[in-house]
């Protein structure tokens, strides 16, 4: 679907907003009854909401980069299979290991991989142009609290996964409105993000590439949740530098718009194109099936 700026303006909002109706609509400059009409407006254009959670909050996150394929072993967030520009194909995993599990590569099955530690995974806000950027002094990335979830936070985050406006009190039937109302305020709804999905079938509507980015220092990295370019933002645990995920379907404009506005002063950012990702073999961030809880299971 086509995206007006008005609709793109109350997504992005209610992603920085982390679902928050009422923050949304501040952040918009519209009325809660308006970021209601937008929502129900994408829902029938088949548009899903997902509540995905900050990843930190739950385990340690790792990407590993492989010349195969790798492994869903239940482990397993996202999936990308990569074109590079330089010619062959890479392929990367990207692994949640819970922080009660002790659980080496050779279990994990990613042996000859290069693997390094992220701080997180983060949805952004599709608003601002990338090369418009400019940081807020003392603007870190998110950190979530970190959580141990128990029954109740499964069925939550399984059932806001599925549809970030799912009532929650109607989870499940063995458990009482008022435990789960508790739970959602006070454990799930601080982990939580937003993930726009406007292709429930695969990766993404439109080509995404891979790019790796370098800033000098948080701040300038944490902008980038409120570019329009950017589907995921991967940093590492340094926060200087990180993988992203970008919706751009001209890179060499983007990458020409970003190297004069470097050359200008205006943006401190380093962006190196890697390749395109093939949405077809590769799969958006989910649950993975280590948050299996007392039978339950990922979609």
């Amino acid at each position: 679907m086509v995206l007006t700026e008005s609709k793109t303006r109350i997504l992005a909002a209610l992603v920085e907003a982390r679902g928050d109706v009422s923050e949304a609509a501040k952040l918009a400059g519209v009325s809660k009854q308006y970021v209601y009409e937008v929502l129900g407006k994408l829902k029938r254009a088949g548009v899903k909401l997902r509540g995905y959670p900050f990843l930190s909050s739950l385990g340690r996150v790792f990407i590993a980069f492989c010349d195969y394929q790798p492994p869903d072993n239940g482990f397993l967030v996202c999936r990308l299979k990569i074109y590079r520009f330089s010619g062959g194909t890479l392929e990367a995993g990207i692994y949640l290991i819970p922080r009660n599990l002790s659980v080496s590569l050779g279990y994990m099955k990613l042996r000859g991989a290069v693997v390094e530690e992220l701080f997180d995974i983060y949805t952004t806000a599709p608003w601002y142009d990338i090369v418009d950027l400019r940081p807020n002094r003392g603007t870190l990335l998110p950190r979530a609290p970190k959580l141990e979830p128990d029954y109740e936070d499964w069925v939550i985050m399984l059932n806001l996964y599925e549809d970030l406006f799912a009532h929650v009190t109607e989870s499940t039937p063995t458990v009482s409105k008022s435990r789960l109302s508790y739970h959602y305020r006070f454990h799930v709804r601080k982990i939580l993000q937003v993930l726009v999905d406007f292709h429930p079938e695969k990766m993404h509507a439109k080509p995404l590439l891979f790019a790796e980015v370098k800033a000098p220092s948080e701040e300038w990295l944490s902008t980038l949740l409120r570019a329009r370019h950017v589907y995921i933002l991967m940093p590492r645990l340094n926060c200087l530098a990180g993988y992203a995920l970008l919706d751009a379907s001209d890179p060499y404009d983007l990458l020409k718009r970003i190297a004069i506005a470097r050359e200008e002063g205006r943006v401190e950012l380093e962006v190196q194109m890697i390749g395109y990702v093939d949405l077809d073999e590769s799969f958006k961030p989910r649950l993975p099936l280590t948050v299996a809880h007392a039978g339950l299971r990922t979609a």
